[in-house]
């Protein structure tokens, strides 16, 4: 039907008729074929964006947990150093049991060890949820030996890793005696009541 009009057309106008036709398909691929790639660049850069927003918000949370992760190994390495100076309840006990071994190491005789039980060095309601960390052990020491064994033996028990306070110290020559004082004081210990110390 098309072509039987078209061939009724003189020359000029089936010229005509063919531009026409040609500028409406142009203009139709125009804005349909160009149309659909705009909606198609304009998903691919909605996505893009979705997915930049994710990797910046990924790479921020990377960066917090490096840091966290920073601050946690931090936190140990400041806990390991002071649980160090801390006796564990066995090396409090075998401290306290070796004490004759170290003054007769020293030459010095011992006179009395009174040990005392371990004192929560926490009071009142939160005593009980803290027993299993920091108490205090002490023992009442007294020696019998040389001026210079007895500051030997002093510093042999001071002079170690974990805090060892010496207090209430005294030295006295017994009645009667012109040599080997007596030398009495307290001991004291931290412990740290941790069952991977105990191990």
């Amino acid at each position: 039907m098309i072509i039987e009009k078209l061939t009724e057309l003189d020359d000029s106008k089936r010229i005509l008729a063919a531009i026409f036709t040609v500028l409406i398909i142009a203009c139709i691929c125009y804005y349909t074929i160009p149309g659909e790639f705009v909606v198609k660049l304009r998903a691919c850069k909605a996505k893009n964006t979705s997915i930049e927003t994710k990797y910046t918000r990924a790479q921020r949370y990377d960066t917090d947990f490096i840091k966290l992760q920073k601050q946690i190994e931090q936190t140990e390495r400041q806990l390991n150093e002071q649980r160090q100076t801390f006796f564990s309840n066995k090396q409090a006990f075998s401290f306290f049991e070796n004490i004759e071994t170290f003054a007769l190491a020293h030459n010095l005789r011992l006179v009395s060890r009174e040990i005392s039980m371990p004192e929560s060095l926490i009071a009142g309601e939160d005593a009980e949820q803290q027993q299993q960390f920091l108490k205090k052990q002490s023992a009442n020491i007294t020696v019998a030996g040389n001026y210079f064994d007895i500051v030997e033996f002093i510093n042999e028990l001071t002079d170690r890793l974990q805090k060892v306070y010496i207090t209430n110290f005294n030295i006295i020559l017994p009645a009667g005696a012109k040599f080997n004082p007596n030398a009495s004081f307290d001991i004291a210990l931290l412990t740290y009541l941790s069952e991977e110390l105990e191990k």
